[in-house]
């Protein structure tokens, strides 16, 4: 790939080759409101591409055939078990696809039934303009990313 240098008053000005492999993600969460805060956070980072955001898993399935994702952010928070129900059953059908879960649950059993599930890591919905684009960079690396939130109590409790 070639790059640019240009001089001004001895001064060089770098571009480096753009990177065009996006990351492409989806969104799974039952409020629009949160997709699209979501979608506006991500839109800040041009390395990333939202393909979608959709209700469900059989709006995921619909998505796939047309189109390529990386990383699927979902929400988990269902009444009951279901949303680490839903986790299970997306790694079941969809192979190889990579899983943020989202989440409002600050307790550690639902990061760990969502590792143990397959995710590759967890985020607090309270903490996703902070922490979104990293942990999205984290999991396209194939890299477990776990909220500050939990990274923080575990600390404080290790310290006690």
């Amino acid at each position: 790939m070639f790059f640019n240098v240009f001089f001004l008053q001895e001064k060089s000005i770098y571009f480096p080759k753009l990177n065009l492999s996006m990351i492409k993600v989806a969104i799974m969460d039952e409020s629009v409101l949160i997709r699209a805060s979501i979608r506006q956070i991500l839109s800040e980072d041009n390395s990333i591409e939202v393909v979608g955001d959709v209700l469900d898993i059989s709006d995921i399935k619909k998505l796939l055939t047309i189109q390529k994702i990386d990383i699927l952010l979902l929400d988990i928070s269902k009444p009951g078990n279901a949303g680490v129900s839903l986790l299970k059953e997306i790694n079941i059908r969809i192979k190889g696809l990579k899983i943020l879960v989202l989440s409002m649950h600050n307790e550690y059993q639902f990061l760990a039934a969502s590792l143990k599930d397959g995710a590759l890591g967890y985020l607090m919905k309270s903490d996703l303009s902070a922490e979104l684009i990293d942990a999205v960079y984290k999991a396209s690396e194939g890299s477990i990313y776990i909220s500050q939130f939990f990274l923080k109590k575990f600390k404080k409790k290790i310290k006690q």
